[in-house]
């Protein structure tokens, strides 16, 4: 009778770990002929890209600005920084026509803009200061470093190959040798307040300046060094705000050539 009992018992706990290890299995294996698919990441959503105009050909009739076939600004004039507009393409081909007239552009700029960036698209006097060209630059994202401001100059005199940049009682520059519709990315410098001065590389003649320029710590300005060293309208300094829609330090914001997006159909 003992013997009996040892025996079921033996058989109970085989009959117990079957069941235990064929549970398991259910619960791993998937079905004779099925396959599992791994869940797709979500696409991330694509941010739109934000642009700005400046306005910087000398003598140059009021413009209009396209992204594609998309008019972004209307009869934008010499000296005007529009506002920042979105874009949701990615791939835009940027024009820049005579406002008003269904002529061919003056100038294009195909690029590749990143989701939620922000951009400044610089209208430049072309070689030798005849017709005009577009540049695209990408607009500061990382701070600058403890104390420094975060700059980028621009090189739109017509008629100066090279110049330097600093303010008037600096040893150094802020740049040196800066050539015509050109910049040289953004640079840290020292926050600081004066009189800054674009002078003609070598020759040191003082071709633009601004009184009271500031460069604040801690944030990024885009200089554009606009008009002509001889003849008019004369050279002049514009120190702008990136990420911000204001007008340029020295001008007034009332005194500001007004550009207002076009509105989208």
């Amino acid at each position: 009778m003992k013997k009996m009992k040892h025996h079921v018992s033996t058989l109970a706990l085989v009959a117990g770990a079957v069941l235990a290890l064929s549970a398991c299995q259910s619960k791993t294996d998937t079905a004779p002929g099925t396959a599992t698919t791994p869940t797709p990441a979500p696409t991330p959503v694509r941010q739109p890209s934000m642009a700005r105009v400046i306005h910087a050909i000398p003598g140059g009739a009021a413009a209009d600005v396209f992204a594609d076939d998309n008019k972004l600004f209307s009869g934008i004039g010499y000296k005007t920084i529009t506002p920042y507009e979105s874009i949701n393409e990615a791939q835009v081909t940027f024009k820049l026509k005579i406002a008003a007239q269904p002529n061919d552009p003056i100038a294009e700029n195909k690029e590749t803009l990143s989701s939620g960036d922000y951009y400044t698209v610089l209208a430049l006097p072309g070689d030798r200061g005849e017709g005009g060209m577009l540049r695209v630059l990408t607009d500061n994202k990382k701070a600058a470093g403890e104390g420094m401001a975060r700059v980028r100059v621009v090189n739109a005199v017509a008629d100066v190959p090279e110049l330097d940049l600093g303010f008037k009682t600096a040893k150094e520059p802020v740049v040196s040798g800066l050539n015509a519709a050109n910049d040289v990315g953004y640079t840290d410098v020292m926050a600081s307040t004066g009189v800054l001065e674009a002078r003609d590389k070598g020759k040191k003649r003082v071709v633009a300046s601004l009184a009271k320029a500031e460069l604040m710590a801690g944030k990024s300005y885009t200089i554009v060094i606009v008009g002509k060293a001889t003849g008019t309208p004369k050279a002049e300094i514009l120190v702008i705000e990136d990420g911000m829609d204001a007008a340029p330090q020295g001008m007034p914001a009332e005194a500001m050539p007004v550009s207002t997006p076009t509105p989208k159909s």
